[in-house]
């Protein structure tokens, strides 16, 4: 978890880190977009809604995954 350690441990900030490490949104600094309730899968949706602004959690298990590639 490379990329989880650079913001946690580092202090890296999260777009830095997406476009290092991510495949599909990296050139929007790992950004979504907007996400409504209703939008993401269960699990995922749970923890984007429950966690605090600018801030960042362990990976989750989804079905279908969504991950932190290491």
């Amino acid at each position: 978890m490379e990329a989880l350690a650079k913001i946690k441990e580092e202090n890296m900030r999260f777009d830095k880190v997406a476009e290092m490490y991510s495949e599909d949104k990296a050139k929007a600094g790992g950004s979504l977009g907007w996400m409504n309730r209703g939008s993401m899968v269960g699990a995922f949706q749970d923890a984007a809604f429950a966690l605090q602004p600018s801030t960042c959690d362990n990976p989750i298990l989804t079905d279908p995954p969504v991950s932190l590639e290491t």
